[in-house]
């Protein structure tokens, strides 16, 4: 029934940020191999209208994460997609979609904005991130161990080393990564992405590069995120 609403949520505690727990991801990434293994045998046996019905049910499932302003939810969803885009492939290098079939894998891949999903997700990242730096200068719970616990507040050390980190990473992420995704044209602009790798590689080669410990830890992963994100839209705008 849940596929049947296209915008429902999932109990996110959204302000517990990094550290919030998203359990549904794992089962709604195990409903989704099921759906495809089902698609599959379906399709062997030549019920191609069960295997379309069960590859849709999946990509739904996928969608259904779309809304999600986390990176993990956002790979999780495109895992999904990608499980669920076996079948298809299959039966079209098999011939066994009828016109009318492809027409309407066509029309669900047509609805599916992985870009739009990532800037998203990026954006609340860096919401994040702000946030925990925040926390850390306000003296919240979060800087145990990195401040003594009878001086919450951050010295001058400090003080220039978590707002320089900070200032790094929302540079990067805002010049970097946000201005490179063209959600309107479905494009990925791989040059500003190549940018951000040099900006990376400049904090790590720059004098005592220790300085942008929590940039350098937050940063690199993200270009893998995009080429990942950037590969699957293509292919279902290729389909």
């Amino acid at each position: 029934d849940d596929l049947k609403r296209p915008h429902c949520r999932f109990n996110i505690r959204y302000e517990d940020g990094f550290e919030a727990v998203l359990p549904h991801l794992a089962t709604m990434r195990n409903a989704a191999s099921l759906f495809s293994l089902s698609s599959a045998q379906r399709l062997s046996k030549g019920d191609t209208a069960g295997a379309l019905q069960d590859t849709l049910n999946g990509i739904r499932l996928g969608e259904q994460l779309r809304t999600e302003p986390f990176l993990i939810s956002q790979l999780v969803r495109i895992a999904i997609l990608q499980i669920n885009f076996q079948t298809f492939w299959e039966g079209q290098v098999n011939h066994q979609w009828s016109a009318e079939q492809l027409t309407t894998f066509q029309e669900a891949f047509q609805s599916v904005d992985l870009l739009a999903g990532m800037e998203l997700a990026i954006r609340a990242e860096r919401n994040m991130i702000n946030y925990w730096f925040a926390s850390v200068a306000q003296g919240g719970a979060q800087t145990q161990g990195l401040v003594g616990e009878s001086n919450s507040s951050l010295g001058f050390p400090l003080t220039f080393f978590f707002y320089g980190n900070q200032y790094q990473i929302n540079r990067i992420l805002t010049e970097k990564i946000v201005s490179g995704i063209d959600v309107s044209n479905h494009r990925l602009n791989v040059h500003q992405f190549k940018k951000m790798e040099e900006e990376i590689l400049d904090l790590k080669r720059s004098f005592l590069p220790f300085r942008y410990a929590i940039a350098l830890m937050f940063l690199p992963a993200l270009d893998k995120v995009a080429l990942k994100v950037s590969e699957t839209q293509v292919a279902l705008d290729q389909a």
